[in-house]
């Protein structure tokens, strides 16, 4: 029943942001902006959030400078997320706090489509023909 509830919470939030946020982006609210804060300097229309709110106040400067460094982390959690999905598509290995000296069968790899040491081979064949490539860029 605990997972229904946390379903139900999820599903009620977005139907909220869809109602309110989402669908009035051609009235001036800016994706993202879900009014949690409603003195920070966010400019156009805001929506009215139903919750408690946070009356935290931003010069603009420093508002803009949150907006930066958000937008600079979520890059970067983006970018580790892909590398974790090519270490896992490439070794079978997937993350963890704890090490795994024995991965289950069922466990191992993401793309179970892709054949065990292909990417690997896929890397060895492309390295090779930027070699072969550059020797002749240097025979000329």
């Amino acid at each position: 029943i605990g997972w229904l509830q946390i379903l139900v919470v999820i599903a009620l939030s977005e139907l909220w942001r869809y109602e309110n946020v989402i669908s009035k982006y051609d009235q001036g609210v800016k994706p993202g902006d879900l009014g949690w804060n409603p003195t920070a300097p966010a400019g156009g229309n805001r929506p009215k959030w139903f919750g408690p709110t946070f009356t935290a106040k931003y010069e603009p400067e420093e508002w803009n400078l949150m907006k930066l460094r958000e937008m600079k982390h979520a890059r970067l959690a983006m970018l580790g997320f892909g590398f974790m999905v090519c270490q896992n598509a490439a070794s079978g290995r997937g993350p963890s706090l704890f090490p795994s000296f024995s991965t289950p069968e069922y466990a191992s790899q993401v793309g179970d489509f892709v054949p065990k040491g292909l990417i690997l081979d896929c890397i060895a064949e492309f390295a090779s023909s930027v070699l072969q490539q550059l020797e002749l860029l240097l025979m000329m």
